[in-house]
């Protein structure tokens, strides 16, 4: 019997080349449609559990940008950008002034296809990703 094949950088067995649940294959990305090209892998983005403070975060950051002062759920919000960016949502930061200090202002990034399509999903009131 053959060990299984590692297929990460922590040497972990999986299946080379398939597609993983959150997973999807762009066929029409750059490259794709030459002969033994390796397809592009687009990660669909998660969508959080309802009525959770990462599901206040989304919804803030699909109503527009956000800071921490505006952001009265959780003092937080930084940390909650982060799970959602792990969970595949493409999140923008950039440093404003407010009240004389600098601080961080968060916004969906909508040219990203999939965090484009996610938003757009959200704001319909479907919580599912197609």
């Amino acid at each position: 019997m053959t060990p299984p094949e590692n297929d990460n950088a922590r040497g972990q067995a999986g299946e080379v080349g398939k597609a993983k649940q959150n997973e999807h294959v762009d066929s029409t990305a750059p490259g794709a449609q030459r002969k033994g090209a390796a397809p592009t892998i687009i990660h669909a983005p998660v969508f959080p559990k309802p009525n959770s403070i990462r599901e206040s975060a989304l919804l803030a950051l699909v109503a527009g940008p956000i800071r921490q002062s505006g952001f009265k759920p959780s003092w937080r919000l930084a940390a909650y950008v982060r799970f959602l960016r792990d969970d595949g949502w493409a999140i923008i930061s950039r440093e404003v002034i407010e009240n004389g200090r600098t601080v961080a202002e968060y916004l969906l990034d909508l040219q990203d296809g999939p965090t484009r399509a996610a938003a757009a999903l959200y704001r319909k009131g479907r919580r599912c990703a197609a």
